[in-house]
């Protein structure tokens, strides 16, 4: 008999929802360059050890496998700031984390959300221009908790990098931590 893959279609509905919420899906590279990483933490040196690496990379650009999705929502976000006012993002996808006497990794699901530059355009209705913040992705965040049906959504501050010192919460779901929000470290930005 056939079974239905609850793991793509719960992955299909949050994509739903936040096509729905006017974001933009993107899909970055799996393999990256582990300075990346390594900036958003504000670390000169990168320690490799929890990093996997590819043996025969084609290039220092993509050695090694990613652990976050943000670099790579950042990266395309800088890309396409360059022609564009806004840039609403988002993306599901696997991080890659090595597991001890195990030749396969961990492979946890994550979702990475990015909004930055114009919230709105000039139009005969709206005569400013203001750039997102910390609320504008916070009005996300709860409209996708609610589709979900999630209740017991706690907001905490917190100081995580590479979010902001004063402008960062920590998510939290009946006390077990969902994520971070908040506006990048001046220094990584």
């Amino acid at each position: 008999p056939q079974h239905d893959n609850q793991n793509l279609e719960a992955t299909e509905r949050i994509r739903d929802i936040l096509v729905a919420s006017g974001m933009d899906e993107i899909i970055t590279y799996s393999i990256i360059d582990p300075m990346d990483e390594a900036r958003l933490s504000l670390e000169k040196k990168v320690d490799l050890d929890g990093f996997i690496s590819i043996k025969n990379p084609l290039s220092q650009e993509r050695s090694h496998l990613r652990r976050s999705l943000l670099p790579g929502a950042l990266i395309t976000a800088r890309t396409n700031l360059r022609f564009l006012e806004k840039v609403n993002i988002f993306e599901v996808g696997s991080v890659f984390f090595p597991q001890d006497g195990k030749l396969l990794p961990n492979e946890p699901q994550r979702i990475s959300f990015l909004m930055s530059g114009v919230r709105y355009t000039n139009s005969w209705l709206n005569k400013e221009n203001g750039n997102y913040d910390f609320f504008d992705l916070k009005g996300v965040l709860e409209q996708f908790f609610k589709s979900l049906h999630l209740k017991n959504v706690d907001w905490k501050k917190s100081r995580e990098l590479p979010c902001h010192p004063g402008r960062c919460a920590k998510i939290l779901l009946n006390g077990s931590v969902l994520g971070f929000a908040g506006e990048l470290h001046p220094k990584i930005r």
